[in-house]
């Protein structure tokens, strides 16, 4: 695995805030009861159906892209009619309160909690990807189909209070969201066409695209998280536990110095570089500027945006069961069009009730197939869980992403 994206993760789940990624690692439900608990977690991946690990490492993280790279995750792309990338990076914490009587009901509880969510996904056609970093030298046939082409970024903090059952540890929190910035582009159409000889293009464009960023907050907005745990038979005089969780299901309203843009128009041009092409947006490229030559130009206002909120239906894990073997499985999806939804299945081992392991598969997201591995273990009044979703991405350059997720519990007697 990369070593920089291993030590960027570290130091994240140590404290430094990077969002709240999707739990495909099992929550391991406790049902005994305690006055109690202080949840810390963190979670950082990203995940892909076409981009290689070394590739998307030398982007994230600095390097040198060789055409070696390009062409691997080109292959890649190749007979797919959408390619996906994206990830997302988490932190947060959370106290619950058993002891308490909420509003004089014996059997609620209060949770308070924090976090810090940056979510990005992209959606893109091959032609693009060979376009952006290959060149129009590169062009098949003299024409790419920039079609359909997607990407959403949000970065936003929260803050909130709920209502937790004492009995099932369901919850229910309403959260005060500060919106930090956010991009949000949709090319509905777009073709790019070049003559032979590629001293002139044509270029279709119908989409939009918004912005925001600069400074700590840009505007405010709310989310819901609920977390429901059911309890079900399961074999012969056992029980086993659904969870539905859904979080990060809101708006947030940002401000009047947000950027439009609308286009709806075709270009045509001679004499240019497509390096000039793919700069001219924002870049300060003063002598060539697509948005001036489109007549183009942004408009400001405020601009409501939906948040990619996180919904999970699953069989979850007992701590607590006495039995070594558990299954665990479910589906994920994020209320965002790039996101597929993502089904999952493992088992959890638990060989001595202060250790267990974990594996799973996943299909679905950003990417495909891949699997994951976690260790968990129980120290006194601690959990603590490490884990990955994606083993073959830390050990392969070849792989499609990359994953790491850790979580610290405290449970108060």
């Amino acid at each position: 695995m990369n070593n920089r994206f291993i030590s960027g993760c570290i130091t994240f789940l140590l404290g430094i805030n990077f969002t709240t990624a999707q739990e495909i690692l099992p929550l391991q439900h406790d049902t005994s009861y305690f006055k109690g608990e202080f949840i810390l977690h963190g979670d950082a991946f990203y995940h892909s159906n076409t981009i290689r690990t070394e590739f998307a490492n030398t982007l994230l993280w600095g390097g040198y892209i060789t055409d070696e790279m390009k062409d691997a995750s080109l292959k890649n792309a190749a007979g797919r009619p959408r390619n996906r990338f994206g990830g997302t990076f988490s932190s947060g914490l959370e106290y619950r309160n058993y002891t308490v009587n909420l509003f004089g009901k014996e059997d609620w509880g209060f949770l308070v909690k924090a976090g810090y969510e940056i979510y990005a996904g992209a959606q893109f056609t091959r032609d693009a990807f060979s376009l952006l970093f290959k060149g129009n030298a590169h062009v098949t046939d003299n024409m790419a189909d920039l079609t359909d082409l997607r990407f959403d970024q949000i970065t936003y903090q929260k803050i909130g209070f709920g209502v937790v059952d004492k009995r099932s540890k369901s919850a229910i929190s309403l959260n005060l969201v500060n919106a930090q910035s956010f991009t949000k582009m949709h090319f509905v159409n777009g073709e790019y066409r070049q003559s032979p000889q590629t001293d002139s293009v044509s270029l279709l464009l119908k989409g939009d695209y918004s912005s925001a960023s600069g400074g700590m907050s840009n505007g405010l907005g709310f989310a819901l998280d609920a977390d429901f745990r059911i309890e079900i038979p399961w074999g012969k005089a056992k029980t086993a536990y659904i969870r539905l969780k859904a979080e990060n299901i809101g708006v947030a309203f940002f401000n009047n110095q947000t950027k439009n843009y609308s286009l709806d128009t075709m270009y045509r041009y001679s004499g240019f570089e497509i390096s000039e092409l793919t700069s001219s947006f924002g870049n300060g490229n003063e002598e060539f500027s697509l948005a001036d030559s489109l007549n183009i130009r942004p408009s400001e206002g405020g601009k409501a945006v939906w948040l990619p909120g996180y919904i999970q239906l699953a069989k979850i894990v007992d701590r607590t069961n006495p039995a070594k073997l558990q299954p665990f499985f479910g589906i994920n999806v994020y209320t965002n069009a790039i996101y597929l939804p993502q089904v999952f299945a493992g088992i959890h081992y638990q060989p001595h009730p202060v250790i267990a392991i974990g594996a799973q598969a996943s299909y679905g997201g950003f990417g495909e197939l891949r699997g994951g591995f976690y260790l968990d273990l129980k120290l006194g009044q601690f959990y603590l869980g490490l884990g990955t979703q994606d083993v073959y991405g830390a050990v392969s350059k070849n792989g499609l992403g990359q994953s790491l997720t850790g979580r610290i519990t405290w449970k108060i007697d």
